[in-house]
């Protein structure tokens, strides 16, 4: 991958981070988001150090709201669901690469 797109990915998935946190943050009732907040503060963190790929990182954050959405049965409006979808998007954008990366790092544990 050329140093230009993946300056772009990361751009867009900081971007996506960014307005999902502003939207969360202007939310009527805020502190129901209050474990999604730092979610997205970390991954912005990572991403913009360079300690994750932006799409597997965009993939964590996404899984790891989805997740907490489920379980504190939360629900987001129309502008918030958009910026979800547009990581959503970025989360997926290059999935069989992205699986096959992750089959490459499951088997780590040393066997006895």
């Amino acid at each position: 991958m050329t140093k230009t797109k993946s300056q772009q990915i990361k751009t867009q998935v900081l971007t996506a981070f960014q307005d999902l946190k502003l939207q969360l943050q202007q939310h009527n009732g805020q502190n129901q988001f209050q474990y999604i907040l730092p979610i997205l503060d970390t991954g912005i963190e990572k991403v913009s150090t360079d300690q994750q790929v932006p799409e597997l990182e965009a993939l964590a954050v996404y899984h790891t709201i989805s997740t907490q959405l489920f379980v504190d049965q939360l629900r987001l409006n129309q502008s918030e669901q958009l910026s979800f979808i547009a990581i959503e998007k970025l989360a997926h954008a290059n999935k069989g690469r992205n699986m096959l990366n992750l089959l490459n790092v499951t088997n780590l544990w040393p066997s006895n």
